[in-house]
């Protein structure tokens, strides 16, 4: 009897017990945000001169042109026309300018090439300066000053003003041989035209007329 009465009591008191609910908690991993400098979101790059190691002057210089699928056609989009100098002939390999010219007898006499730049192009000083530093000429107020009282202003065939600078007249006394350049410049529609001719001291004398010739047939298509 009394055993009866324990295992009534062990029963009874078990069916009293509330069911315990058990509760997980999983932890995933997340990735760290990816944080941005704000106080200097260009780093790395040059903010100050971002054209810094371009040649302005001539923007392709040391650019392996050929390698571009050059042609000898003049590019579909020159907006500008000309008249081939007497002699002269275009030739192919920089797609990147309007026109490249040279001696049709003598091809390594001198090059010319036409070039668009946007907007000034670093304007006529930085230009004057870098010109003259390329050709060896020191680039001094005083031959700055005598390189642009020594101008030669024209026109081209449809009326823009153009100026003609001409390094040579810095070079007297220097040798035939000696590397120089004469460049004709005017802007058209917010963008700078650059006609320049390079070569020797002796060759560029002799075609300084047939590249002023060149700069005043210049027009619009």
């Amino acid at each position: 009897m009394i055993w009866s009465v324990i295992i009534a009591l062990l029963v009874f008191t078990g069916c009293q017990q509330q069911i315990q609910e058990r509760h997980f908690t999983e932890t995933v991993p997340q990735k760290p945000p990816v944080v941005m400098n704000m106080e200097n979101p260009h780093g790395g790059m040059n903010m100050d001169d971002p054209h810094a190691g371009m040649n302005m002057a001539d923007p392709h210089a040391g650019m392996d042109m050929s390698a571009m699928g050059a042609d000898t056609t003049i590019p579909s989009q020159s907006i500008l026309d000309w008249d081939v100098p007497q002699g002269w002939e275009i030739v192919g390999g920089h797609p990147m300018r309007l026109a490249t010219f040279r001696l049709k007898n003598d091809p390594k006499a001198f090059e010319c090439s036409i070039i668009m730049l946007g907007g000034e192009a670093g304007g006529v000083d930085s230009n004057l300066k870098r010109w003259l530093g390329q050709v060896g000429v020191e680039p001094s107020e005083a031959n700055l000053d005598k390189l642009l009282k020594g101008v030669t202003a024209l026109k081209t065939k449809d009326g823009q003003e153009a100026k003609v600078y001409d390094i040579t007249a810095l070079q007297d006394g220097a040798a035939g041989t000696t590397k120089s350049l004469v460049v004709g410049m005017f802007t058209l529609n917010g963008s700078t035209i650059f006609v320049k001719l390079s070569g020797s001291v002796a060759s560029l004398k002799k075609e300084r007329d047939h590249l002023i010739g060149l700069v005043q047939s210049l027009r619009r298509k």
